[in-house]
């Protein structure tokens, strides 16, 4: 009888003599001989089953993976809270005080409402300009579109004036800012509205596209005019950026209520340099002064 294979090793080696052809073959003895039986190559060696893993090693390799995948998730969360809480140097708190007094409206040549007033109180020039403009393409009065101009002309170099501190106050790592009730702050997004003047001023002036002129006008919208003078005159003597405005900036500043008497008495220290009809309007104040 044929041997049979007792092991799937056996096949597989049998298999591979098969496709080498070296698979011994079965030999036919001649007559009256006894048959002599084909030699059976050894069998290879049969390995030893692989050892199952001890479940103990599975559960543990199961606990280092949950351990790790809670590490990681626990310094996530950790560092967004952090990133999500409020910078250091803000202020504990929205810093709103009373807002200035709303301005005479003869600075604007009465042409602004108290609706408009407390824009530019807020420093939110945009809808006043957008206002003012409609305004001048529907007037047909060449006079009130020269008036509409004018502070049209103001309120756009205010614009600029705190655009350029926005830009300029953000580039800086620590800014040393004042607010309007005197207290300092090195957070750079404060809100504009409670941000002092002079801190705005400070840093707009830095930028090229910001004019003595430009200071000027933005203080006196933010009823700063004793300070605007500073920007108008430099000692005694009248900057050429202004002198093609002096009517304006002269009416503007002298209109204004607060600081009158400081306001005055600066100018007639420099009315000897302008000419006589600014002279005149500075005696006028002085004596209603």
């Amino acid at each position: 009888p044929e041997r049979r294979f007792q092991s799937s090793q056996e096949i597989a080696r049998a298999l591979d003599l098969f496709i080498k052809n070296t698979y011994p073959r079965k030999v036919v003895a001649p007559a009256g001989a006894p048959a002599r039986t084909a030699e059976v190559p050894a069998a290879a060696p049969v390995s030893a089953p692989a050892r199952p893993r001890a479940p103990f090693i599975s559960f543990a390799f199961a606990g280092w993976v949950i351990v790790v995948l809670a590490s990681v998730l626990s310094i996530f969360f950790v560092s967004s809270a952090s990133r999500g809480a409020a910078p250091a140097d803000a202020p504990q708190e929205d810093p709103r005080p009373a807002q200035p007094e709303p301005l005479d409206p003869a600075v604007f040549a009465g042409i602004l409402t108290e609706s408009d007033q407390r824009l530019i109180a807020d420093r939110n020039y945009g809808p006043v300009l957008q206002r003012l403009m409609d305004r001048h393409q529907s007037e047909r009065s060449a006079t009130v579109k020269s008036v509409l101009s004018r502070v049209g002309l103001k309120l756009s170099a205010a614009a600029k004036v705190a655009s350029q501190y926005r830009t300029l106050v953000a580039t800086e790592k620590t800014p040393l800012i004042k607010l309007r009730d005197g207290r300092l702050t090195t957070y750079a997004f404060t809100p504009v509205p409670v941000v002092h003047a002079e801190s705005i001023v400070d840093y707009a002036r830095r930028s090229a596209e910001v004019s003595e002129l430009d200071l000027a006008f933005f203080l006196i919208v933010d009823g700063e005019a004793r300070a605007a003078l500073e920007h108008v005159f430099f000692g005694r003597e009248l900057r050429p950026e202004c002198r093609a405005h002096l009517d304006d900036l002269l009416d503007s500043v002298l209109a204004q209520k607060r600081d009158a008497h400081e306001i005055a008495e600066r100018l007639a220290q420099v009315k000897d340099r302008l000419p006589l009809s600014a002279a005149a309007r500075i005696d006028a104040a002085l004596r209603r002064k």
